[in-house]
């Protein structure tokens, strides 16, 4: 609901359509950029929030993702960032509304519940550095989290709305897509495929530099946090069929988090008079080859494809008016064939399909299209 209530009010407003869905996720696109560069500042200084950006505009699948309607990868990710930026706040009302925001993000997809781990490990490193037990700050942090779960808890349980109808809404979101024996092609991926590979690499730098400024004691808690839903992040999507969306938010935290470290591995290694200098440089680099990517391949069929909107305009133009249409297993062609009185079944997984099972009941539509 964080992200469909947003969808729902644009209907409301505007009709509903596709650009209308669209103009949610462009304002999210742009709410990213501001909470990374707000965050960024925050945590490593102004001057470092130009590369953060330039690496975030020119990554392809930040709009490949982000601009697709109604997934919550991006929007979620929104939410944590604000959430973060006031995270680190002692003052009650910015401590409750962090947890807000935090809580709201794992509301938006259920990958980022693993945030509460991150929220955990940091809460009990600060309790240990600070040897006392925050009791106020974690119960004002607590119902802040507590109040978007409560209400996603409500709006994706079954009713009647008891203990064996949570554990069951969990039990399926827990491996919704029941895949086994995964683990070590997606492993595979992580040296044999770009995307991968690029995220390995800068997964690589931060750690490094993370490490290196745990010794100084130069870090913020809320990279703690991040720290520990990357990793997890990477777990989860070990488990999956191995599509790059279920590493998409790991990927574009890690991007976010590039220009610091490389900027602090550089101060590290290189004289101080040529530090700055060779970490913009490898910025720079970086950021223009997600560019030339982009600009090559932002017509691939991965991220505009116009098949299924000509072939809903074909099937218009060629069906009958008065039959009645099926549509299995293709929920954008369904969306996009201007007749109301077709119907679709799509099975998401071995478990769990939607849709009429026409053949059980035996009524037979005119058309099936698959």
């Amino acid at each position: 609901y964080p992200l469909i209530g947003w969808i729902i009010l644009s209907f409301k407003l505007f009709g509903v359509g596709l650009w209308q869905a669209q103009i949610v996720m462009i304002f999210f696109l742009i709410a990213y950029l501001i909470a990374a560069v707000l965050l960024v500042t925050r945590w490593y200084g102004r001057g470092l929030a130009a590369g953060t950006l330039a690496l975030l505009v020119t990554f392809l699948p930040f709009y490949g993702n982000g601009l697709s309607g109604g997934l919550g990868e991006v929007p979620g990710l929104v939410y944590l960032l604000f959430g973060l930026y006031l995270y680190e706040k002692k003052a009650s009302w910015p401590l409750f509304v962090s947890g807000l925001l935090l809580g709201l993000s794992a509301t938006t997809k259920v990958i980022y519940v693993l945030i509460f781990a991150g929220v955990a490990m940091a809460e009990i490193w600060r309790a240990v550095r600070e040897k006392k037990l925050l009791w106020r700050r974690w119960i004002v942090l607590g119902v802040g989290i507590l109040l978007p779960v409560v209400i996603w808890l409500l709006t994706v349980t079954p009713r009647p709305f008891t203990i064996d109808a949570i554990k069951q809404t969990l039990a399926y979101y827990a491996n919704p897509y029941d895949a086994a024996g995964v683990v070590s092609d997606n492993l595979r991926r992580f040296v044999t495929e770009s995307t991968p590979i690029h995220f390995l690499m800068l997964l690589i730098l931060f750690l490094f530099s993370f490490f290196l400024r745990l010794k100084k004691k130069s870090w913020h808690y809320g990279e703690i946090i991040l720290f520990v839903f990357i990793l997890l992040n990477v777990v989860f999507y070990l488990r999956t069929v191995g599509w790059y969306r279920y590493l998409f938010p790991a990927h574009l935290l890690i991007l976010t988090l590039a220009a610091p470290a490389v900027f602090h591995l550089a101060k590290e290694f290189f004289p101080q008079r040529n530090a700055r200098h060779i970490g913009a440089l490898a910025i720079a680099l970086l950021s223009l080859t997600q560019g030339i990517h982009a600009l090559l391949h932002r017509a691939d069929d991965l991220y505009y494809n116009s098949a299924p909107r000509l072939f809903a305009q074909e099937l218009y133009i060629t069906l009958p008016r008065n039959a009645s249409i099926m549509i299995v297993d293709k929920p954008e062609l369904w969306f996009l064939l201007p007749r109301p009185d077709a119907t679709q079944r799509m099975k998401m997984n071995p478990r769990v399909s939607f849709g009429g099972d026409i053949f059980a009941i035996g009524d037979l539509p005119d058309y099936i299209v698959s």
